[in-house]
């Protein structure tokens, strides 16, 4: 997906998978909104076995306002044979990353960058991440309440890039107050659950993981749908 000028676009509910060049040089973005586009809303999508992932604008911090990427899974291949980037990127001001889930392998050391001084009154917090959120460039965004030392076994099946917390994954459970702009998960299901707190990451446990691999509280599954 790559829109330029694209505004109020919202992205959701799509599993998005192999978005790689086959001749092992860095691909784009799996999803790129640049060149004026605003407010971009990408949220319940899984990301499994990219280069990269999503960007809210590129090359400056005019390049995209506003927007949210939120409820997010992102699963990167500990064997690719072509070469990563960063997950989550965004030069936007105004912009949020909020309550995803990222698994890079080590393959690339940052899960979040947030990239130049204009892009201002960025907020990354509530993820569950195994690599560290870089300001680069002269970014100084607000970063709180992300864990940066996820571990895979964490999650029911992260090899196929479903990253709902397992009940043994304590550390990311019920461990942060709840955030206005992220009222509920991946699934769908709101946040907080009875406890009040809320889980880092972008899946709410709520109950006993199902045969699909779905939880007892889930409400939706992944499908594939074209903004419009």
């Amino acid at each position: 997906i790559d829109a330029i000028g694209g505004q109020r676009w919202t992205i959701r509910d799509n599993l998005i998978r192999g978005i790689f060049c086959q001749d092992g040089s860095l691909a784009g973005p799996a999803v790129l909104m640049w060149q004026g586009s605003s407010d971009t809303v990408v949220e319940r999508n899984a990301f499994v076995d990219c280069a990269r992932g999503v960007a809210l604008g590129l090359v400056s911090s005019q390049d995209h306002a506003g927007g949210v990427v939120r409820n997010n899974f992102f699963r990167w291949n500990p064997d690719a044979a072509y070469q990563v980037d960063v997950p989550i990127y965004t030069t936007s001001p105004g912009s949020a990353i909020l309550h995803n889930s990222v698994l890079t392998h080590g393959l690339y050391d940052a899960a979040v960058e947030v990239r130049y001084a204009g892009a201002t009154g960025v907020e990354v917090r509530g993820n569950l991440l195994d690599g560290i959120v870089r300001p680069r460039d002269g970014a100084a965004p607000l970063v709180a309440d992300n864990i940066t030392d996820a571990n895979p076994a964490w999650f029911a099946d992260e090899a196929a890039g479903d990253l709902h917390l397992l009940p043994t994954a304590a550390a990311a459970i019920d461990q942060l107050d709840p955030l206005s702009g992220c009222s509920d998960d991946f699934d769908g299901a709101q946040r907080p659950a009875a406890s009040g707190a809320v889980d880092v990451g972008a899946d709410e446990l709520e109950g006993p993981l199902l045969a699909d691999g779905f939880e007892s509280g889930d409400t939706s599954a992944w499908t594939a749908t074209v903004p419009g």
